[in-house]
């Protein structure tokens, strides 16, 4: 049986479908009910299809596919948030990949100002094999 989510993740895409599962395998052992909401922007067939696929190894998941058909960002995600079913959203860019208990602190902060409105904003941390690139280097000297 599926609880109702009390979070939906929604995860824009576009040709990413390599990182859409590792995405996925992060959520498996959340205790916290949730939906996971895959918004593509008109991915490749290729792409989709593989996607697709992945959905169906986590049927156990409550994960939705939506392809909007235009790669747009903004479109992408308000697609998904219309579609939401929970109070909480979370929004999750397709090459970011959460760390263990994401879902649970992102709940335990988000109940504890449940009455107020706020809008809460993650950081990235990039592996330190990756930091001898130049432009890694630069987004993460902007994230604070």
């Amino acid at each position: 049986m599926i609880l109702k989510p009390q979070i939906s993740v929604i995860v824009p895409t576009y040709n990413r479908s390599k990182y859409i599962e590792k995405i996925l395998q992060k959520f498996v052992s959340s205790s916290i009910p949730h939906e996971i909401i895959i918004c593509d922007g008109g991915s490749k067939v290729s792409s989709k299809i593989k996607v697709k696929k992945i959905i169906e190894k986590y049927n156990f998941q409550n994960i939705r596919y939506i392809d909007v058909g235009i790669n747009n960002h903004s479109i992408k995600r308000n697609k998904g948030i219309k579609s939401a079913l929970a109070k909480y959203i979370v929004l999750l860019d397709d090459d970011c990949f959460p760390e263990k208990k994401f879902l649970e602190k992102y709940f335990k902060i988000l109940e504890k100002y449940k009455f107020q409105n706020y809008l809460f904003c993650g950081s990235v941390k990039y592996p330190s094999k990756l930091m001898n690139k130049k432009f890694i280097q630069y987004r993460q000297s902007r994230h604070f």
